[in-house]
């Protein structure tokens, strides 16, 4: 009941409420594992990147492809600080434990964008794509890259696609709209908008019931 409650809580933002009740289903038992990836997004949501690292950094799992996503989670939060060095290593090691995990994939392709090698970094989010077809982050990933191109069409085209994945995710809804606004599309973000406000109530909705 705890994890359903930080689910509920986590789906219409209140992070703060989120993160007790997932902390309060860790300590009565539930899924460690379930319940500490979950924590772990959450705490990097709400820009708690030293907190999350000091909390998650030595976290051990015999499951490894829940291992190799928590050290992907610590690498990206140590990239949101500048530790760039510190983050490959934690994206590599997460790939030798998982070669697999496409979101240490994805922050050794932000790295390599970051270091000025933006080209072979669209290439690369673009094979993961073509395998992973379905994977929201690499879509944000190429909406990200397309801005350093200068190409807003093709930025919106893969944020799009990013928020037809995950039509939960307030927040990159609110990005999206955000993004058509910034191109002079005010009809597109009025839409956007609604159908952000109808999450909203459907989501709030879930937890009243």
């Amino acid at each position: 009941a705890r994890f359903l409650l930080a689910e509920a809580s986590h789906a219409v933002r209140d992070l703060q409420g989120a993160r007790k009740e997932y902390e309060r289903a860790y300590d009565l038992g539930y899924n460690r594992d379930e319940t500490s990836l979950r924590l772990s997004e959450l705490m990097q949501e709400s820009g708690e990147n030293k907190a999350f690292i000091d909390k998650f950094s030595e976290y051990q799992s015999p499951n490894a492809a829940v291992q190799s996503e928590i050290l992907a989670q610590v690498g990206r939060a140590r990239a949101t600080l500048g530790e760039t060095e510190a983050a490959r290593r934690d994206f590599q090691k997460a790939l030798s434990i998982n070669p697999n995990e496409k979101l240490a994939k994805i922050g050794l392709i932000r790295l390599q964008a970051a270091g000025g090698d933006p080209k072979g970094a669209l290439k690369a989010i673009d094979q993961i794509i073509e395998q992973s077809p379905d994977y929201a982050l690499a879509w944000i990933g190429r909406a990200e890259l397309m801005r350093t191109f200068s190409d807003v069409s093709g930025s919106i085209s893969a944020m799009e696609r990013a928020a037809q994945l995950k039509p939960t995710d307030l927040t990159l809804q609110a990005n999206l709209a955000s993004m058509y606004l910034n191109s002079g599309r005010p009809e597109a973000a009025d839409k956007a908008i609604e159908a952000l406000r109808s999450d909203l109530a459907r989501v709030e909705s879930k937890v009243d019931a």
